[in-house]
Formats: C-alpha cells, sequence, structure tokens
C-alpha cells in the first residue's frame, strides 16, 4: 500500500531484510532472533531488481558501540552474507538496531554497505552523510491517510511532533527502562 503512494512522489522505498543468526559458536538460536530461511528469498531478491533496495540488521541486535572490530564485522558481515545467501542480491543498507551507532560503528558499516539507517525520526534533508541516515517508522504512519500525506507540511509536521515526543521520553524514563 504505502509504496504505491509514495513512489508516484519521487520516493525510493527501502525493504529492509532481516537476517537471522546464531549467536556466539554455542549453536543456539539468540532470544529475539527467528531461526530459518527467509520467506521465500528469491522472490524478495526480485524486488530489489526495481526501485525497492534491501537492507540488513545485524545477526543478533547487539549493542553494536559495545562490540569489537571483530565482532562488528560478523554481526554486520554475516548479515549482509546471509541475506545474499537467502536472496541473490547483497544489501546495499544496513539499520542499526535501537539506533545504536557511533563513529567506529558507521566507518565499519561503511565497509560493507552503502547506507546506514538510524532511529532519528524525520524525513530526509537535502544533504545527509549516508551511513547517518533518518528512518520513518511505519508505526507512526499506520493511521488512515497518514502516507497520503507525504511530501506536505502536515507530514513534516507530524513527523516533527512524534519525534520530539520520542525524545522527551527517553529523557523522562529511567535508565534502562521503556513504557
Amino acid at each position: 500500500r504505502g509504496w504505491g503512494i509514495i513512489r508516484p512522489r519521487g520516493g525510493r522505498g527501502v525493504f529492509r531484510g532481516r537476517a537471522w543468526g546464531v549467536r556466539g559458536g554455542g549453536g543456539g538460536v539468540s532470544t529475539g532472533v527467528r531461526a530459518g530461511p527467509l520467506r521465500d528469498g528469491a522472490a524478495v531478491g526480485r524486488h530489489a531488481e526495481g526501485p525497492v533496495t534491501l537492507g540488513a540488521h545485524p545477526l543478533t541486535d547487539p549493542s553494536l558501540t559495545a562490540l569489537s572490530g571483530d565482532e562488528l564485522e560478523h554481526e554486520l558481515g554475516g548479515a549482509a552474507s546471509r541475506i545474499a545467501a537467502e536472496t541473490g542480491v547483497t544489501p546495499a543498507d544496513v539499520a542499526y538496531p535501537f539506533g545504536d551507532v557511533n563513529a567506529n560503528v558507521a566507518e565499519r558499516a561503511s565497509r560493507i554497505f552503502q547506507r546506514g539507517c538510524t532511529t532519528d525520526l524525520r524525513a530526509l534533508r537535502a544533504v545527509e552523510a549516508p551511513m547517518l541516515l533518518p528512518r520513518l517508522d511505519m508505526f507512526y504512519l499506520r493511521s488512515p491517510g497518514q502516507l497520503e500525506r507525504w511530501g506536505t507540511a502536515t507530514f513534516e509536521r507530524h513527523l516533527w511532533l512524534r519525534s520530539q515526543a520520542r525524545r522527551l521520553r527517553s529523557v523522562l524514563a529511567p535508565a534502562g527502562k521503556s513504557w
């Protein structure tokens, strides 16, 4: 539904494919990470032949800023390899779990991906750092009529208000807790 609204307005869609993985060498599937192949990976790969790009998420959703260089390579490179194996397409984009990115993570990710997506809720600006792009969270755009406002002042205002509410929530929430 969303692609039919955004595409005519010049938008480029990003489909974030999710890699599933095994944490460490223990052979167990990580908590919160689904085991198994992408649902019809070849069909997902065919979508990338058009104006949609495939993206990746690290294998196990770790705190990327706390990882060593080798661990980052495993998480990011492993996800890209897994998606390429499942779909036949190497992902161009990465979404950082929980927006967990710093200069080191962005630099390491740039060795594997063309673009990185943060959790900064806003539309693209005229100039952006390719490894620190904002994310439009569809959770905030699920109400009828939201996507139809794409590119309008109303749409921009909605994004700004939601991002300010998220920022306020993160300041008010006790450390380590979420609402």
